[in-house]
């Protein structure tokens, strides 16, 4: 820290050219500490969202499974400057999981599908009377859906995959070990 004696001068007026030089340096570094913190804020997002993607992949036994919500998490993530905060870092696709809003919510908290009944037809037999899914055979056989066919009825809740707690439980052991 500069002493009060280095912006005085011999008259004990303000030394003006060493104060602005001083503060020139401050500010300089202050923009380099910020530009590091955006930089290692959107590392330390990345690495979120590829801890909530790995979850995912790791979780997922149906099979037929498309990948779209883990590959739409490690999509994008954008750090931005805001006037109200010093940034906002958003993790993900957000027009795929604002459109896909109960899937994401459902594939983290699990519980039972919330849309209400769903219509449709076993493929394995024209009925929609699979013997798989009579004896909760999941993954057997697949449900096709059509309006007119037979209420699928879920036996058991869905078991959610808890990837959005997995990855804070990640990153904070990550930061905590680098903390000062």
């Amino acid at each position: 820290m500069a002493s009060k004696w280095e912006f005085v001068d011999k008259k004990g007026g303000p030394a003006m050219p060493a104060m602005k030089k001083y503060m020139r340096e401050i500010k300089k570094e202050i923009a380099d500490k910020k530009l590091l913190l955006l930089v290692k804020s959107e590392d330390l997002a990345r690495q979120s969202a590829h801890y909530m993607a790995q979850r995912i992949r790791q979780m997922t036994k149906r099979q037929g499974s498309t990948g779209k919500l883990a590959d739409a998490l490690e999509t994008n993530v954008i750090v931005r400057k805001t006037p109200k905060a010093n940034f906002i870092i958003d993790v993900g696709d957000t027009d795929f999981l604002e459109a896909e809003a109960p899937y994401w919510a459902m594939i983290n908290y699990g519980g039972y599908i919330k849309s209400g009944p769903v219509y449709g037809f076993w493929e394995d037999t024209p009925d929609g009377k699979s013997d798989y899914a009579k004896r909760g055979g999941a993954g057997k056989s697949t449900f096709v859906k059509l309006s007119g066919g037979n209420m699928m009825v879920p036996r058991k809740p869905i078991k959610g995959f808890q990837y959005i707690a997995y990855a804070h439980a990640k990153m904070s052991t990550w930061v905590n070990r680098f903390s000062i």
